[in-house]
């Protein structure tokens, strides 16, 4: 069996396998293809259920904020049919935070004021990849604060993935199997995080392999089995052949 990878974005793999019995008529090939997700992939998604189809809106998740002291604030990301990845009606300019202290949560955008800071981002559905940024401002003294969401919301949405991570996109904890993260706010500053979500698209036979997937009646075993199958994320891949045979009477 030789395996062979030569497309650094994609894991392709090839494989030509002899077969030993020559006098087999018919054959039927089929094969089944096994792709883990990346490395963010904790946890395989269930079907999208929708969260307020009047709306448009598929699946939306609230983030609750609230530091030792009480102060809190939420904000709210998901997706819709009808929105649109620029601004639009979905998307809620954030609040001024109020008298000091307070706490103050937002998604920070490259959208014109006062668009910039929202207390909801709604982006378009469907899509395989999706990223929130987001900021949380404390104005009193060292505090700790708890990020905390709805695993139930988070899990009706489509993707494979859903992490929260620092502003470097470094992993902190699966939103899809954990609903809060803590952390201790800095005596100064902005604390930065952002939220991304992939859908794991699964692997294909690419070209054409011999014999073709299902077929039947081959008047002879070819001396190779090709076939030749890539992963469009780049995920690691174990592949099945499954034959069926019948011998010929001489």
């Amino acid at each position: 069996m030789k395996i062979e990878k030569n497309i650094p974005t994609k894991n392709k793999k090839t494989l030509d396998t002899p077969l030993i019995h020559k006098a087999i008529v018919p054959i039927i090939v089929m094969l089944f293809i096994a792709s883990s997700v990346s490395a963010l992939n904790i946890h395989p998604q269930d079907t999208c259920s929708p969260s307020d189809t009047s709306k448009g809106i598929i699946w939306s998740v609230t983030m609750n904020f609230e530091e030792t002291s009480g102060k809190n604030d939420y904000i709210i990301f998901g997706e819709a049919t009808d929105a649109s990845n620029g601004v639009d009606t979905y998307d809620a300019p954030n609040p001024p935070g109020g008298i000091p202290p307070f706490l103050d949560a937002y998604f920070s955008t490259n959208f014109s004021l006062p668009h910039d800071r929202l207390m909801q981002e709604i982006k378009k559905y469907p899509a395989d990849y999706k990223e929130w940024n987001f900021t949380v401002w404390w104005t009193g003294s060292d505090t700790i604060v708890t990020i905390s969401w709805d695993t139930t919301e988070v899990n009706d949405s489509e993707y494979d993935t859903v992490v929260l991570c620092d502003d470097a996109g470094v992993p902190l904890v699966d939103m899809l199997n954990t609903n809060n993260y803590v952390f201790v706010y800095p005596s100064s500053g902005l604390v930065n995080f952002q939220i991304i979500a992939i859908a794991n698209i699964p692997p294909s036979i690419i070209g054409d392999s011999y014999p073709a997937n299902g077929s039947t009646d081959v008047e002879r075993p070819p001396d190779e089995l090709n076939v030749t199958v890539e992963d469009p994320d780049g995920d690691s891949m174990d592949v099945y052949i499954l034959f069926s045979a019948t011998l010929k009477n001489a």
